[in-house]
C-alpha cells in the first residue's frame, strides 16, 4: 500500500508539472497575440480619425484620391474583423480530461490474490455554435476504445497513441413558433432524464443516434411538465441468414415527468416523478453487442446459440427524485425501477420462440431497482459531495451491453453498493474517489456467487 501511494504521489505531480508549463507558454502566446491585435486596432482607429478631421478640415469636404482609397480599405478592415469576431463569438469551446487510478479485484479471476491495478485517462473537448436563432450544432471527440459504454483509455502498450472518437455530432432545431420544444439529429447527448442521475439503464457514456425531441409546459406556477422522446438506430444489418431477415435494431423511446417546486416549505425543495419507456426492436434473436457480448442478458437457449439475444427488451422505467436542502447542504433522495416486461423465466423458455406469451416479474430474470443519495455539490472551490446507491439487476432487466460499465465488472446479474466522494480543489478542478462492493451473477449462479470490489481515484479538470 506504501509503494501504491507512493506511486500515485509520483505520478500526480509529474503530471502537474508536465501539464503547468505549456499551459503557461500558452497562456503567454495568447496575451501577445491580443496585445499586438489591440496595438492594431488602436492605429487604425487612429488613422479614421484623422483621416475624418481631414474631411472636415477641407472645404468642401473632399478628400485626394489617395485618401479616398485609403478610407475604404480601413473600413473594409474593420467591417470584416466585426463580421469576423461576431461569427466566432457564437462558438463555445469546452472540454474536460480526467485522470484516474484503478483498481479492481474480480472474484471470478482464478488466482483471487492479484488485483487489477491500472491508469486510466478520458478526453473531451467539443465545439458549440448558433447557427441562427432557431438552429445550434454542436461536436465533440473523446477518447476510448469504440465501445458505447466508456471514453476511457488505459495506458499501456509502451506509449501508444491514444485513439479518439467523435462523441457527438448533432443539429438542433428550436423553433420560435412553439416555445421549449426541442428537436435533435445525429448523435447526440442521451435526451432523457434520470433520476439522481441512475445508470441503471444507460452508462454516463452512452450517446444515441437518431432523432428526438425534448418540450416543457407549465400549466402551474409552481408545476413543470415535460415530454421526452426519440427513434433511434442501434444496429444498421445486411441479411440475417439465421433470422431470414434484414430489421436493423432499433430503439424507440418515450418519457414523460414532473417537477413540483415548493418554495412554501423551503427554498430549494422539489418532488420529481415519471415514467420512461424504451423499446427495442429486432434484438430477440440477433447477434449481441460486438464489445460486451451478453453483458449477462440470457442467449438464444432455444437454438443454442450464447452469440444470439433470447430476449426482447421492453423496458418500463418509473423514478422519482425528491431535492432538498440540509444546513445549506443540497440533499437529493432518488429511487427507479426497471421493468422489462417482455422477459421470460429462461427455465420456462419455448422450444420455439413466441409460444408463450411473456410474463411480467418472470421469476428472477426481469426486474431492476436502484435506491440512492446525494449530500453536498461539488462545483465551487472548498466544496464536496457524497454519494451513495444500491441496486439490484437481475439477468433480463436491462440491456447488458448500454448499463453502467462499472458497477458489477459491467452488465446485468449484480446487485451491490456504490459510494462516491468529491471535492473541488480549485476552480475547474475537482478530486474524486468511488468504490464499488458488488456480487456477480446474483441470479445465474454461473460462476459461485462471486464478489466484485473497484476503486476508482480521480482528478477532473474542465476547460
Amino acid at each position: 500500500m506504501v509503494k501504491c501511494r507512493s506511486v500515485m504521489a509520483f505520478a500526480a505531480a509529474t503530471a502537474v508539472f508536465a501539464a503547468a508549463a505549456p499551459a503557461a507558454r500558452a497562456q503567454q502566446d495568447v496575451q501577445k497575440q491580443i496585445e499586438e491585435l489591440h496595438r492594431i486596432i488602436q492605429y487604425q482607429q487612429k488613422e479614421i480619425g484623422d483621416l475624418k478631421q481631414k474631411v472636415q478640415g477641407e472645404s468642401g469636404g473632399s478628400l485626394s484620391d489617395a485618401d479616398r482609397a485609403r478610407l475604404a480599405e480601413l473600413v473594409k478592415e474593420e467591417v470584416e474583423r466585426a463580421t469576423a469576431d461576431s461569427w466566432f463569438s457564437k462558438w463555445t469551446l469546452k472540454g474536460d480530461l480526467r485522470y484516474r487510478h484503478e483498481w479492481i479485484n474480480d472474484g471470478t479471476a482464478n488466482d483471487r490474490r492479484r488485483p487489477r491495478v491500472r491508469h486510466r485517462v478520458r478526453t473531451r473537448v467539443g465545439a458549440f455554435a448558433e447557427v441562427n436563432d432557431e438552429w445550434d450544432v454542436g461536436v465533440q471527440i473523446a477518447t476510448g476504445g469504440g465501445e458505447p459504454t466508456s471514453t476511457n483509455q488505459t495506458l499501456d502498450n509502451w506509449f501508444a497513441q491514444k485513439q479518439v472518437w467523435w462523441d457527438l455530432m448533432y443539429a438542433r432545431y428550436r423553433p420560435k413558433q412553439v416555445k421549449n420544444l426541442e428537436v435533435i439529429f445525429g448523435r447526440m447527448k442521451l435526451p432523457f432524464y434520470k433520476a439522481g442521475g441512475s445508470d441503471l439503464i444507460f452508462d454516463s457514456d452512452v450517446n444515441p443516434e437518431g432523432i428526438a425531441f425534448n418540450y416543457k409546459t407549465k400549466p402551474m406556477e409552481n408545476l413543470t411538465v415535460f415530454f421526452n422522446g426519440g427513434g433511434f438506430w442501434v444496429d444498421e444489418r445486411n441479411f440475417d441468414a439465421l433470422q431470414n431477415s434484414i430489421n436493423d435494431g432499433s430503439l424507440w423511446a418515450g418519457q414523460v415527468y414532473a417537477q413540483l417546486d415548493l418554495p412554501q416549505i423551503a427554498k430549494d425543495v422539489y418532488v420529481r416523478s415519471g415514467v420512461s419507456y424504451y423499446n427495442y426492436g429486432n434484438i430477440e434473436g440477433y447477434p449481441v453487442e460486438p464489445f460486451a457480448g451478453l453483458a449477462g442478458n440470457t442467449g438464444d437457449i432455444a437454438r443454442g446459440l450464447n452469440n444470439r439475444y433470447g430476449m426482447d427488451y421492453d423496458i418500463w422505467n418509473p423514478f422519482v427524485e425528491v431535492g432538498f436542502p440540509v444546513a445549506k447542504l443540497p440533499v437529493k433522495l432518488h429511487a427507479d425501477l426497471a421493468i422489462n416486461s417482455e422477459a421470460e423465466s429462461p427455465n420456462r423458455l419455448p422450444v420455439t420462440p413466441g409460444q408463450v406469451a411473456p410474463t411480467l416479474f418472470a421469476d428472477e430474470n426481469n426486474f431492476g431497482w436502484m435506491v440512492g443519495f446525494q449530500v453536498g455539490k461539488a462545483s465551487k472551490p472548498g466544496q464536496w459531495q457524497v454519494s451513495y446507491d444500491y441496486r439490484d439487476l437481475q439477468p433480463d432487466a436491462v440491456l447488458g451491453a448500454l448499463t453502467d460499465a462499472d458497477f458489477g465488472g459491467g452488465g446485468t446479474d449484480a446487485k451491490g453498493h456504490k459510494v462516491s466522494l468529491a471535492y473541488c480543489l480549485s476552480k475547474n478542478v475537482t478530486l474524486g474517489a468511488t468504490f464499488f462492493c458488488d456480487k456477480q451473477d446474483i441470479h445465474t449462479h454461473a460462476t459461485g456467487n462471486d464478489f466484485y470490489h473497484r476503486l476508482q481515484l480521480d482528478l477532473m479538470v474542465k476547460f
